[in-house]
């Protein structure tokens, strides 16, 4: 696995949006897992790949709003997703942009063969 990040900074406040960006078992998990500090909001879909029953759309709504809170409240974020969409990735960066704090693109560079 190897990981490259991208810095973007809108200003020196010190918050960080961290947006991950890899296809499906190419190490952002394991990523969040060996860089959160505890105080930082994770953003995680994966609960759309394990329930099949669930609304996506409400889902996706709802974690969304919920790390938008975090971070107007103050907390860094950690976007935990494949963001291989642009608009998906855009979301974080507009966030970012209003509020004047740092993104960081960290994308997994993994090989395939890795990942299935």
């Amino acid at each position: 696995m190897r990981s490259v990040q991208f810095h973007v900074s809108c200003t020196d406040r010190g918050k960080v949006i961290h947006v991950l960006m890899g296809i499906p078992g190419s190490g952002k998990s394991t990523w969040v897992l060996n860089h959160k500090t505890g105080f930082e909001h994770v953003y995680n879909t994966e609960a759309v790949r394990i329930n099949r029953e669930l609304d996506i759309a409400m889902f996706m709504h709802m974690q969304r709003h919920k790390a938008v809170v975090a971070v107007e409240s103050g907390k860094d974020l950690i976007a935990d997703g494949t963001h291989t969409i642009k608009t998906h990735r855009q979301v974080w960066l507009n966030l970012a942009q209003r509020l004047g704090i740092e993104t960081q693109l960290v994308v997994f560079d993994t090989r395939l063969e890795t990942c299935i």
